[in-house]
């Protein structure tokens, strides 16, 4: 794999969580190498982070820089290395809290095939972020992650629709049933937040909304999908046609304060 495609894919990463951080009123440091984001809520990965986008800069140079963010905040982080452009920083840090395969798609996958009943729409109004945010906030809640910090990080429809950004919300019988969306960087979008509610898995939502997601980005210009996945999720990438190409490592830093 060129190391070109892991910095292309890297350097999207790295605009996606930029544009979080700006439509919820987080803050954003990228200078001398080092891209350091927080966003509206303490929690760590994805919603606070650092990525090494430049230069040689080792581990305890970055770590020192990121508390220095973060730690005022009170809020946790994680700093995220891809195998094949951060393999030094690997090596000085160790084993990772937690990793997740980097995959791409270079063309526009085969549409699926709805079932009756069942509907995609973009979030464009109040009512569909409502949804999107009941349907994802559910599915992430049994992976640990609180709901309050959706509502947090996406606070209007413009966090969620806007020139970088597309969600889309899945309905079956006209309830919010799976969501996801992307970012845009250029001719790359990052698809991410990718999730069914509870009481409606093992239908295929998810893999519905992830094609709808990247044939919507091919359609309007990306000539490239990138995506982390969740170990659940890794089967139905795969049958989509993303294929893995790296693995990120993340170093994550909780809070000190926040249970």
């Amino acid at each position: 794999m060129t190391e070109d495609l892991l910095h292309k894919v890297h350097g999207n990463f790295g605009a996606a969580v930029q544009t979080l951080a700006r439509y919820c009123g987080g803050t954003i440091a990228h200078g001398a190498g080092l891209l350091c984001y927080a966003s509206a809520s303490p929690s760590p990965f994805p919603w606070n982070g650092a990525l090494r986008t430049s230069g040689d800069m080792g581990a305890e140079e970055i770590m020192e820089r990121a508390a220095a963010l973060f730690e005022p905040l009170d809020h946790g982080f994680s700093f995220g290395a891809l195998e094949g452009i951060d393999d030094d920083l690997i090596a000085e840090l160790g084993e990772a809290q937690a990793r997740s395969p980097e995959m791409v798609i270079k063309e526009s996958p085969d549409p699926m095939e709805l079932a009756d009943g069942v509907e995609i729409h973009i979030v464009n109004d109040e009512t569909r972020r409502t949804d999107w945010l009941s349907a994802v906030s559910g599915a992430f809640e049994t992976l640990g992650e609180s709901k309050e910090t959706w509502w947090q990080c996406y606070p209007d429809v413009d966090s969620l629709a806007n020139p970088e950004s597309v969600a889309m919300v899945l309905y079956k019988s006209g309830e919010p049933a799976a969501g996801g969306m992307y970012y845009r960087s250029g001719d790359v979008i990052e698809v991410l937040h990718i999730g069914t509610a509870d009481n409606h898995r093992r239908q295929g939502y998810g893999r519905a909304v992830t094609t709808a997601l990247t044939i919507h980005g091919f359609n309007n210009g990306a000539t490239l999908a990138s995506l982390q996945a969740e170990p659940m999720g890794l089967n139905t990438y795969q049958r989509i046609g993303f294929q893995t190409i790296s693995t990120y490592h993340w170093y994550v830093r909780p809070t000190t304060t926040r249970s």
